[in-house]
């Protein structure tokens, strides 16, 4: 973990980037326009003067032990980050309750109107259920059910602090919750203003930098819904999540994405393994899908917004 923490230190080195990383990076030159962004593959030598690595020079034993402790080498602000979120996260175990969707829906009083339909909330239960931690873009019906099935490790984001305020109040305290400010927003957290050059970092990338270790789940019900799905499988291998296993849930998606055809251009990297029959679909990678594949769609993608 505290290599994972350390990141900061090692983008200052100069060493290669994740392709969640090179995301991130991006859109900080967009916000920032003075910050210097360093996206490029290492190439020996570094400009790092006191590493004293020139081109004209043989890299000794000696330079290189002295690059991999200017990496390894966490930052104390890296320090306390590491103490702060390992007390943060430390996942809260209870006994998990079976989901009795009947109840749910007749008793439960946490259903929400224009959102999950029965069999949506049915196959969302499952997945939840087995989940040892879920990250969820957009906040509603689907966090009250995280919480009544007893997720240990659970982070969360909005683009509504009406959402993130509603939502705060009614889950356990171990629940983390972000705000992603792209600006004034209408109904269902979709921004006024659809050009704001803060809106894709605060949403898609801004709480995922946050997280230093992966979700077994992430749940996409909410703006720039395919650009979040690619920053999910990102953000989990970035984290070390195991490819073979990272879940990503989508909703609003029916299963042929016959109703926003946007959803198929990534049908040829990830791999539909379950849909409730209405409008949550399951998705998790290929075998030979690489991180690389899914930055290059996501630039594609990340200025897209899902309409309602």
């Amino acid at each position: 973990m505290k290599t994972l923490l350390a990141i900061g230190s090692a983008f200052t080195a100069g060493v290669l980037l994740t392709s969640f990383s090179h995301l991130s990076s991006t859109l900080t030159a967009r916000i920032n326009t003075t910050a210097t962004v360093m996206r490029k593959v290492v190439t020996l030598p570094s400009q790092t003067e006191e590493l004293n690595i020139h081109c004209s020079e043989t890299i000794t034993s000696a330079s290189i032990n002295d690059l991999h402790e200017a990496v390894e080498t966490p930052h104390s602000f890296d320090n306390i980050v590491q103490v702060a979120y390992e007390r943060a996260t430390e996942p809260t175990i209870s006994e998990r309750p079976s989901f009795d969707i009947d109840w749910w829906e007749r008793e439960s009083n946490l259903t929400t109107t224009g959102g999950l339909r029965r069999k949506d909330r049915i196959l969302l239960a499952e997945v939840y259920s087995k989940a040892e931690s879920v990250f969820e873009y957009g906040l509603g019906e689907s966090t009250y059910m995280a919480d009544y099935l007893k997720v240990p490790r659970y982070a969360g984001t909005d683009s509504d602090p009406g959402w993130v305020d509603m939502a705060r109040r009614r889950v356990s305290d171990h629940f983390r919750f972000y705000f992603s400010d792209i600006g004034a927003t209408r109904e269902w957290g979709y921004p006024i203003n659809e050009k704001l050059a803060k809106s894709v970092f605060n949403y898609q990338l801004g709480p995922l930098i946050v997280e230093s270790l992966p979700f077994d789940v992430y749940m996409v019900d909410g703006r720039y819904r395919l650009a979040s799905v690619l920053a999910s499988f990102l953000h989990a291998s970035a984290r070390g999540g195991d490819p073979a296993e990272t879940t990503v849930l989508l909703h609003d998606c029916h299963p042929t994405n016959g109703q926003r055809k946007v959803y198929n251009k990534a049908n040829h990297l990830l791999n539909l393994t379950d849909h409730s029959g209405t409008l949550l679909c399951v998705y998790q990678r290929f075998p030979n899908t690489t991180d690389e594949q899914l930055e290059e769609l996501w630039y594609e993608h990340m200025n897209v917004l899902q309409r309602m």
